[in-house]
């Protein structure tokens, strides 16, 4: 495990360089009315830190009015009234329910729902996001193909077929269930999560550790270790910092009679709690993808338990 780690951190994910910054040295600026250090920020005549601190009441503000205005249609659409299934229930109605009752239009946008914050109802499993990978063995970028030394794509069903599952009722492969791996432990068919010291997630294959009686083409056989699909730490970050990082997140809950009975109101996520809850395996990848449809459903969960720690206010 120690030697994949290490191999994965020697490669650099391709990054835009940086523009070079000439650093000045900083002049000490005495203010001419209390004759403190402007530059050290001592100084509170300054116009600018009255703007920062100003900035910050008018944000804390608009979060508290935002809250506020959650509230209001809560009390006024949600509470204590019942939430009754369709026929045609699928995972996402009840979301699709609560979007309508607070006046918005479904939409796949990676940010949040309602000014600022994340819209959730209660369920054992919560979504953080379908964030498909930056790259895949059937769409391979530049770093993939440097590692894998595979300079070619398969197959987006020739991915599925080799690496994932077949579901003998509905007749097709998928790369979903059973076959998707967890952080640090080596699955079945020879596939781990791993994550480097740059926090870029990866999904390896390693036919010394394939299990199953399958015949795979030699390419996949010739070296150690081959990269299916990885997500950089910068485009991870953005995703879950749109999503959870702005005001915080909602969860509007149901007594036992399905009747919406509580709001409760959660701390904002940044990215560095989101990797360290994924490198504990209390969040994980759960694909969805399968033969016949385009979307890569690649879906990051984690059970209830995980937002209900991060709740600071119930209302009801």
């Amino acid at each position: 495990m120690e030697e994949l780690n290490s191999k994965m951190s020697e490669m650099k994910v391709e990054k835009k360089p940086a523009k070079k910054i000439k650093i000045k040295k900083k002049l000490n600026v005495i203010c001419q009315v209390c004759k403190k250090s402007k530059t050290n920020k001592l100084c509170f005549c300054d116009k600018n830190l009255l703007t920062q601190i100003n900035d910050h009441f008018h944000k804390n503000f608009d979060k508290q009015n935002s809250l506020n205005e959650l509230k209001h249609i809560f009390d006024k659409k949600l509470k204590n009234k019942k939430y009754i299934k369709t026929h045609l229930e699928h995972c996402g109605e009840e979301g699709h329910y609560i979007e309508k009752c607070l006046g918005l239009e479904h939409n796949a946008k990676n940010e949040p729902d309602f000014k600022g914050w994340e819209i959730k109802k209660k369920s054992n499993k919560i979504s953080f996001g379908d964030w498909s990978s930056t790259s895949y063995l059937f769409k391979q970028d530049n770093y993939m193909k440097s590692f894998n030394n595979i300079p070619f794509n398969i197959t987006r069903n020739d991915y599925m077929k080799y690496f994932g599952n077949y579901n003998i009722d509905k007749k097709r492969y998928s790369w979903s269930g059973s076959c998707i791996p967890k952080y640090n432990e080596w699955n079945y068919n020879g596939t781990i999560i791993v994550i480097d010291n740059n926090n870029n997630i990866y999904i390896v294959y390693s036919n010394n550790k394939d299990t199953r009686n399958i015949k795979l083409p030699n390419l996949f056989t010739k070296q150690e270790y081959i990269i299916l699909q990885y997500w950089k730490q910068e485009n991870i970050k953005k995703f879950v910092e749109n999503k959870f990082n702005k005001n915080g997140f909602v969860i509007f809950e149901k007594n036992n009679e399905n009747i919406y009975s509580k709001m409760l109101i959660g701390n904002t996520i940044d990215f560095k709690k989101f990797i360290n809850l994924f490198k504990n395996n209390k969040i994980i990848f759960d694909s969805g993808m399968y033969e016949g449809n385009t979307r890569n459903y690649s879906q990051f969960r984690s059970n209830c338990n995980i937002f209900t720690e991060l709740i600071i206010e119930e209302y009801c």
